[in-house]
């Protein structure tokens, strides 16, 4: 039994770990907007250009079921993308960053970096299985 294969990006292109704060007092906002987020994910899935990401927090939650008692810190992204200003532009396209929870110009200035998945790679090349986890949302 194999794993999956793990695609490298294609010419030109490179994976961008991405970490955009959100800007202060936005929780309420960002609750409101989550669905929209969500919606606007798929193609980027789909395509590859996202290759994982997913909220970051302050702490801890006591459960992960409500995320209404979530601390949010602000958002991870692994983008696949040419440089960090096609990065950027992704993201200014997000209901987050239109909405104004997300602060996009930390991302401008230093949130995003280029990034080698060793890990899966070597994985990979060693033609071990690679298992993925794939999370529903309700």
């Amino acid at each position: 039994m194999g794993g999956t294969p793990v695609q490298t990006p294609p010419p030109g292109k490179y994976e961008w770990l991405v970490v955009v704060p959100d800007k202060p007092g936005q929780q309420q906002k960002r609750l409101e907007v989550r669905p929209q987020h969500f919606a606007g994910l798929k193609n980027y899935i789909e395509s590859g250009q996202y290759k994982t990401g997913g909220a970051l927090l302050n702490s801890k939650p006591e459960s992960d079921d409500d995320p209404t008692k979530f601390d949010f810190y602000g958002s991870t992204i692994v983008v696949v993308a040419e440089s960090r200003e096609e990065v950027v532009g992704i993201l200014e396209k997000d209901i987050y960053a239109t909405s104004g929870v997300w602060d996009v110009e930390k991302v401008r200035d230093d949130g995003a970096l280029p990034w080698l998945d060793v890990m899966s790679r070597r994985l990979c090349e060693a033609e071990q299985d690679v298992v993925y986890i794939s999370v529903t949302c309700h």
